[in-house]
């Protein structure tokens, strides 16, 4: 990151700025903020190339929970290019699907950290490379893909999943 050119506003600054626009549920002006080549690293999720996937993959989102709220607890500056935002979303997954899984009605409220790299390509400042780690097993269990934490259905599913494992291990020896 060269940290050099027109746009001198350190990475926090830009960090809550684009976390405005989360909040604000605006996946054009979060786009805007993005260079063209834009990597996202969704952990849990995949990786998203460029302007157009953040934008789709956001507009996605907030069809998928109308009601959505984005609240940034923190943003800390690493140094002029990098910064790391925490933050909370919640809301209710009652509109579209999203990545595929059909809307469950369920309440979802998780929490997660963006590491935000910025860079000045002509003379402008924005997101060349975000990477977003949040608790996809909470998120998975909220949705209905898993079943709640220590419920019947939790405990069958390690049941059977230790039950495959033993019977993969005896087959291998």
């Amino acid at each position: 990151m060269s940290g050099n050119g027109d746009d001198p506003r350190p990475a926090a600054e830009l960090a809550r700025e684009y976390f405005g626009h989360v909040r604000d549920r605006d996946p054009d002006a979060m786009a805007e903020m993005v260079h063209e080549d834009l990597v996202e690293e969704f952990l849990v999720l995949g990786t998203f190339h460029g302007r157009a996937a953040l934008r789709d993959l956001f507009a996605e989102l907030f069809a998928a929970v109308p009601d959505s709220t984005f609240e940034t607890e923190t943003v800390h500056a690493v140094d002029e290019d990098t910064a790391i935002g925490q933050w909370r979303f919640t809301g209710t997954f009652d509109g579209g699907p999203f990545q595929g899984i059909e809307p469950t009605g369920a309440e979802l409220d998780f929490r997660g950290v963006d590491v935000m790299e910025f860079e000045v390509r002509d003379g402008e400042k924005l997101l060349s490379h975000n990477t977003i780690y949040y608790d996809g097993l909470t998120f998975a269990r909220q949705v209905g893909l898993l079943p709640d934490e220590d419920s019947l259905g939790d405990r069958a599913l390690m049941t059977g999943f230790n039950g495959l494992t033993k019977v993969r291990r005896e087959l291998l020896d």
